[in-house]
C-alpha cells in the first residue's frame, strides 16, 4: 500500500478529490480487494462518488466468474476486505 502513496500521480489523483472522498479513499483504499458483506465473490473500487446529499459512496467491481458486475452506492460499512474473508476454499 505504501507504494501506491508514494506514486506522484495517484498523489495528483488524490489531492484533487473532495476531503470527503479523501477521507473514504483512506479508510477504504483502491489497491485492496473487498467483497460486499455475505456475498461470495471478491471486488475492486472502480469509483469513489459524492452523492447530491453530500454522502459518499463507492462503486464496485465485482469479479464473479457467473455475473461480473458493477455495484453502486456502497458505503464503508458493506465491505469487508477480501483477505479477511473466510475463503479457505479457493
Amino acid at each position: 500500500m505504501e507504494e501506491m502513496w508514494d506514486d506522484p500521480e495517484f498523489k495528483e489523483w488524490f489531492n484533487s478529490k473532495p476531503k470527503k472522498i479523501q477521507e473514504l479513499i483512506k479508510k477504504c483504499p483502491p489497491n485492496k480487494q473487498y467483497r460486499i458483506k455475505g456475498g461470495t465473490f471478491p471486488g475492486t473500487i472502480h469509483s469513489y462518488d459524492e452523492e447530491k446529499n453530500g454522502d459518499v459512496s463507492m462503486k464496485v467491481n465485482i469479479h464473479s466468474p457467473l455475473m461480473p458486475r458493477k455495484v453502486f452506492g456502497l458505503k464503508p460499512e458493506h465491505l469487508e476486505e477480501w483477505e479477511d474473508c473466510d475463503n479457505s476454499g479457493g
